[in-house]
């Protein structure tokens, strides 16, 4: 059904809660996969845990994860995000068995686990015609065939920027959000103190660079 992908650094005590969540779930066809940046031994019962050798940052985790993952559709899920489980599995049990979609992302309404607006407990998948908006790294669910391994460079930002690009610029896919999806915890917990321009100037070359292979005549930033 799905794969979970998960890069930290244990600094979020939310992962813990989304761990102990997703264990009471074994008899569903999904798996957790957590990418562990912090190279400490850890070990959890039915979760798959990759241990690189260094920490490889957000994207390239995201890299291994789909890499490693059984299923075709991936949830790219950060480590200080917690959500409803029987909720998001029945969501994706319904989902239409032939649906191509180039990303699923969250209800950005509900993604800094304020209360004041309070979602109803139906999921509902939607088509996104309010281009990219807050939350898309947080919360990004995609087909493994459209998945492109992010270039080593960019460590920690931009990876979900260019998913959309690829996706929704170049492939010309449908994206949807789930609606009345809450989304609970912190946001960059493990990564909010690091700023890098050269990601970011890597980031717009690869973009100029794709959209001059397929021939894209729009040379503006989509974002």
């Amino acid at each position: 059904m799905i794969s979970i992908i998960i890069p930290t650094l244990w600094k979020a005590d939310e992962i813990y809660d989304t761990i102990s969540s997703f264990q009471k779930y074994n008899n569903i066809e999904a798996e957790l996969i957590i990418i562990n940046n912090s190279q400490k031994q850890i070990e959890f019962e039915n979760i798959n845990i990759i241990t690189p050798y260094t920490n490889v940052g957000v994207n390239p985790a995201w890299n291994m994860g789909v890499n490693a993952s059984r299923y075709e559709m991936v949830l790219l899920l950060n480590d200080d995000i917690t959500l409803d489980f029987p909720l998001f599995f029945k969501f994706i049990k319904d989902l239409p068995n032939n649906l191509d979609f180039g990303a699923i992302v969250g209800d950005w309404r509900y993604i800094s686990g304020d209360d004041k607006n309070n979602p109803s407990d139906v999921l509902t998948l939607k088509e996104n015609n309010l281009g990219r908006f807050f939350g898309y790294g947080c919360f990004q669910i995609m087909l493994k065939k459209y998945y492109y391994n992010i270039p080593l460079e960019l460590k920690y930002f931009f990876g979900d920027d260019l998913l959309y690009f690829i996706v929704n610029d170049m492939l010309n896919l449908p994206i949807y959000y789930i609606d009345n999806l809450k989304l609970q915890g912190r946001m960059s917990v493990s990564s909010k103190n690091i700023v890098d321009d050269f990601e970011y100037e890597k980031f717009q070359s690869l973009v100029i660079k794709l959209r001059k292979f397929y021939s894209l005549r729009n040379e503006e930033p989509f974002f």
